[in-house]
């Protein structure tokens, strides 16, 4: 070495440092094994990663236990003396069944079998694991790593080293270690005749990192090489180091100027190459050209020049921009994340929780500020992502500086890292990665994995995006929706959603750049989630990824599902784009909401919900779960045999119809109905399952009205008739089976299952059944579309002449629930008298799903049905003397202007009384033709909030022109009712009691009638009050009331009355 000349490089391990290479049985270096070692009577200590493959025990002892653990290979634990002086390199060798360490020269060199790369097996030092040097190698500037400089530029490597000088000099004299090797056959070729070389020097002008413009040279030098005495070894092959030196003519440079150093073998022929010594210290920076073009590597040159330069050289890049806590990178989502720490600082502290080996600290760290996606656990790792010596920290929140880690990890696979946290979806977590100390930072990347179900795996819980937007999510661990129907593509594989509302333009959704690598699919749907319509759909429009364009309406809303083909899975970006081209051939996706059809619910646009004679009650609004509720009834057979369609149906067959009039299932508008020969009714597409299962079931058939699911067989006896009935909104469709045996027994089974339009509601009746040989031989009842909710009906309470009802019961609803009102119970056809003075009976049945004991009475008003006039609620309350709970009507169903004259069914339900001068005024009665048929509404909620409605009507009649009294004078009774009826009193006193009568109208009595009887007037408390009058008193206060009356006898005219107590 030329006197001096001085190193950029050159830190001298400790004399009892010992470097270890794990190894496999063939010779190849196992980066991925993990090296602790313990002296006698020590703790255990990790060995510091030199990124190379190696490692270093730093103080080592004479004698020392040694521990190796590889993924492959498993645990070993070995003995090993350490010889005194130049102990060289601890070579360790794993196989299946053995483990072996021995010694070797210091001076060994790993090199790979058949290593390629550009220009015939040069080896980059960028890779890290090429050419592998251990540091003594008996001069200052010692290096572990061999990069290649070839011939030919412009199909091989040229590497370069940048250089700080400390005082201004020309630097005239440049020195280098290298070896010989040939590739080919793995031995050394040592220096061709007449070897030169070709040194060249350049400004650094191009950004800092890597070399700029020429500034001198190139010179081509014969350099004076001579062997060193050191000798390394390639499993059996030993070769020799070369040291060469070389002058050119002078180069000037200043005091802290930074220069770069080429230096390129121009005699290699054929195989031997000739390789430069490269290592990990100083600035940790050499620069590698392929062809013309340099590129930043991580490790530097171990060179010489004859002017003094710094320990450290130049030409280091700027750490990353997430070298600082406060600088952390906003991530979401799962995936794989790529960073380099190879100039990173260290910037966060250590922490107990993070004492590994024992080392608290992370050094080279990053920062990122990560939000969880969904809730539920996720692993964070940088397992085969990186060759460095990892090691990671979470932390909750993304506050700087940090807190506590709430998970932090060194070695969970080999020397990379893995952890597991418990997130909670849109909460944020700062995310540390770096090394462990006094590690060589590089280039890797890190992976977020999800186990948590996404927030939006359903499509009710879609998540709505702007149009334009780019959205990271994942389809892992989400489900199937297998409900969803084929749109184009056909859901296969996991899915989320998402919605977006249209803009009137074109709109564009895809898959195509970003994070998806798995094989993808997206279907573009409007409507409620209950009822999807296709818009669009793809498979592959962009190598394994989807996208979709799709004319949007303005203000439509659309679903988007997010999914994969053949159950693939993983992350993606979604994202929206507005082409600005406004559509030609609109989509009709109006938003949805709930349509309130009668007393049924289902989700539709506002137009649709028109169409229907519905009440739209706005965009977002929700049928939401409809459950039914069985119970027996009182109506007939329907007969249909003479006026319904026959169906000639197959054993285990079925026929699809359209639907005449709007029907909802489930909060599921329907538009056709299949008929199954099995006994049951289908809005799915299975209409020939013969088996029957208990319900609810998920298993096909579903989305079923079953009145007697069994194995029939139409073609061995009896007849499937259908039809329509009713005029609108009171239509009905009746299904009939009639005399249809099971198959093989020549039974005989009759049965109708009836839906209703205005209610949505469905009725079974029975004729004739044969009983059940076994509990579940039969089924009877409802079942959703899913397979997940069911009522049901056992088979063995069948029998002749019974009728079964199923209410739909809706929670959670913007539609109003059904209930059952009857006006005057008993009456027909509910006449009412406008010039009445009394009140107006309206009862309200308890059902089965009403109770009318759970009645906010706060809430109750009646209304015309037509909204023409104001609500009016019942008088003096409620709660008041006017409404009181008692069995008096039996609930209905049917159209609103029926003649409902049942009386009591052995329910509770509820009675209110209306003051008549307050319905005429409230209703606007007054110029209603006497004989016109008014249709009412009673409309309320329950005390926990849930809207009922149910309507009856009223009949306008004149004023009576005569009295019907129960009992004559003799028998004095509790109360008096005219005919037509517009008068009730109940006997307990309630007030006012208000009566007109008009003098000298017929009286008719019910014991006794004779139609010369006549009203005179009214006695209270002992007087009299004759003529045309209108009474009102306070029963609370008069016990002594007599409605009078005469009737003529043969020896003269006699008086009587009925009394009110």
């Amino acid at each position: 070495m030329s006197a001096g000349l001085a190193t950029i490089l050159g830190t001298t391990a400790f004399a009892q440092d010992v470097r270890v290479a794990v190894q496999d049985a063939y010779g190849f270096l196992l980066p991925n094994a993990s090296v602790r070692w313990q002296a006698q009577g020590g703790s255990w200590v990790k060995a510091e990663h030199e990124g190379d493959g190696t490692a270093t025990l730093h103080g080592a002892a004479n004698k020392l236990l040694l521990d190796v653990e590889h993924p492959y290979y498993g645990h070993r634990q070995l003995e090993v003396s350490v010889p005194g002086d130049d102990h060289g390199v601890l070579v360790v060798s794993l196989d299946s069944q053995s483990t072996q360490a021995k010694f070797k020269s210091s001076r060994m060199l790993v090199v790979p079998t058949g290593a390629t790369a550009n220009a015939g097996n040069g080896v980059s030092c960028s890779t890290g694991v090429g050419c592998q040097l251990p540091d003594q190698l008996g001069h200052g500037g010692s290096g572990t790593l061999a990069a290649t400089s070839d011939l030919n530029p412009a199909a091989g490597f040229r590497v370069a080293e940048s250089v700080s000088t400390t005082s201004a000099g020309s630097i005239g004299s440049v020195c280098w270690w290298g070896i010989y090797f040939n590739f080919g056959s793995g031995t050394d070729c040592g220096p061709g005749p007449g070897d030169q070389f070709s040194v060249t020097y350049y400004n650094d002008d191009a950004g800092g990192t890597v070399p700029g413009s020429v500034r001198a040279g190139p010179f081509s030098v014969s350099a004076v090489k001579s062997a060193t005495g050191n000798v390394v070894c390639a499993g059996t092959t030993c070769i020799a180091e070369w040291q060469f030196e070389a002058s050119h003519a002078p180069v000037a440079v200043g005091a802290g100027e930074c220069v770069w150093v080429e230096i390129v073998n121009n005699t290699q022929t054929g195989s031997c190459f000739w390789l430069w010594s490269a290592a990990p210290g100083g600035d940790g920076r050499c620069a590698q050209a392929t062809g013309a073009s340099y590129a930043a590597t991580d490790y530097d040159v171990a060179l010489c020049v004859d002017v003094a330069i710094a320990p450290d050289g130049c030409g280091a890049p700027p750490p990353p921009a997430n070298d600082a806590c406060i600088d952390a990178i906003t991530i979401g989502g799962t995936g794989s994340f790529a960073y380099d720490n190879t100039a990173a600082t260290t910037d966060g502290p250590g922490h107990v929780e993070c004492n590994f080996s024992s080392q608290t600290g992370i050094d080279r760290d990053l920062w990122w500020c990560w939000t969880a996606p969904a809730s539920g656990d996720y692993e964070i790792a940088t397992c085969s992502l990186t060759g460095t010596d990892s090691k990671l920290a979470v932390y909750d929140g993304c506050g700087c500086p940090v807190g506590a880690p709430i998970a932090c990890n060194d070695d969970s696979c080999g020397l990379q890292s893995s952890l597991t946290v418990t997130a909670v979806a849109g909460q944020s977590y700062m995310l540390r990665v770096g090394v462990f100390p006094g590690a060589a930072g590089g280039s890797g990347g890190f992976s977020i994995t999800s186990f948590a179900i996404p927030t939006n795996d359903l499509c009710a819980d879609a998540i709505p995006v702007a149009v334009p937007s780019v959205t990271t999510g994942t389809t892992d661990f989400a489900t199937t929706d297998t409900n969803a129907p084929t749109c184009i593509v056909g859901p296969t594989s996991p899915g989320v959603w998402y919605s977006i509302v249209g803009t009137g333009n074109v709109l564009t959704a895809d898959l195509c750049d970003g994070a998806a690598t798995f094989d993808t699919k997206l279907t573009v749907y409007c409507g409620g989630c209950a009822s999807l319509t296709c818009i669009d759909g793809n498979d592959d429009s962009c190598g394994l990824q989807s996208s979709v364009t799709w004319c949007s309406q303005l203000g439509g809303v659309y679903l988007i599902l997010v999914h994969g083909f053949g159950g693939e899975s993983g992350p993606f970006d979604l994202t929206i784009t507005d082409t600005g081209v406004g559509c030609t051939a609109t989509q009709n996706c109006a938003p949805v909401g709930a349509c309130c059809v009668g007393s049924g619910c289902m989700l539709v646009d506002a137009a649709a919900c028109a169409a229907l004679g519905g009440q739209f009650q706005g965009a977002g609004t929700d049928c939401g779960t409809v459950q039914y509720t069985a119970s027996t009834c009182t109506q007939q057979w329907e007969d249909i045999s003479l006026v319904g369609t026959q169906l000639f149906l197959g054993d285990d067959d079925g026929v699809f119809i359209p639907l005449t009039f709007p029907f909802s299932f489930h909060g599921v508008a329907q538009t056709q109905v299949g008929i199954g020969s099995n006994g049951y009714l289908s809005f799915g597409t299975v209409l020939d399952a013969f088996s029957n299962q208990a319900l609810p079931d998920a298993n096909d058939p579903n989305d079923v009205i079953a009145p007697f699911w069994d194995d029939l067989d139409p073609t061995a006896g009896g007849a499937i008739y259908y039809n329509f009935s009713g005029t609108v909104p009171n239509r009905a469709l009746v299904v009939s089976w009639i005399g249809v045996p099971q198959f093989n027994t020549g039974d005989s089974n009759t049965f109708q299952a009836i839906l209703f339009e205005n209610s949505s509601r469905i009725s079974f009746r029975y004729l004739g059944t044969t009983p059940e040989a076994f509990a579940g031989d039969y089924t009877v009842g409802v079942e959703n579309a899913t397979g997940s909710a069911a009522t049901s009906v056992p088979g063995s309470t069948l029998s002749a002449g019974l009728c079964l009802s199923f209410d739909p019961d809706t929670a959670a609803s913007d539609c109003p629930a059904n209930a059952s009102i009857d006006i005057t119970p008993g009456s027909c056809p509910n006449p009412f008298n406008p010039d009445s003075r009394g009140a107006l009976l309206v009862s309200l049945a308890g059902t089965p799903v009403l109770d009318v004991t759970n009645v906010d009475f706060a809430t109750l008003y009646l209304v015309r049905t037509d909204r023409v006039g104001v609500a009016v609620a019942p008088y003096l309350g409620p709660p008041g003397p006017h409404s009181m709970f008692e069995d008096r009507s039996t609930p209905f169903y049917g159209p609103a202007t029926h003649c409902h004259a049942a009386g009591a069914d052995g329910s509770l339900d509820v009675s209110l009384y209306f003051r008549a001068v307050d319905v005429v005024d409230a209703f606007e009665l007054d110029t209603v033709a006497f004989g016109t048929q008014v249709p009412v509404m009673l409309t309320g909620r329950t005390l926990d909030g849930r809207w009922f409605q149910g309507e009856d009507s009223l009949t306008l009649v004149p004023p009576p022109t005569s009295i019907n009294l129960r009992v004559h004078s003799s028998v004095p009774d509790t109360f008096i009712e005219v005919s037509p009826s517009d008068l009730i009193t109940d006997g307990d006193g309630w007030a006012p009691f208000e009566r007109w009568f008009q003098a000298g109208t017929s009286v008719t009595l019910t014991a006794t009638p004779d139609p010369l009887a006549k009203f005179v007037g009214w006695r209270v408390n002992g007087q009299f009050q004759s003529g045309s009058s209108t009474i009102q008193v306070d029963l609370s206060q008069t016990t002594d009331v007599w409605a009078l009356y005469v009737l003529p006898r043969s020896s003269g005219s006699t008086m009587g009355g009925v009394k009110f107590q």
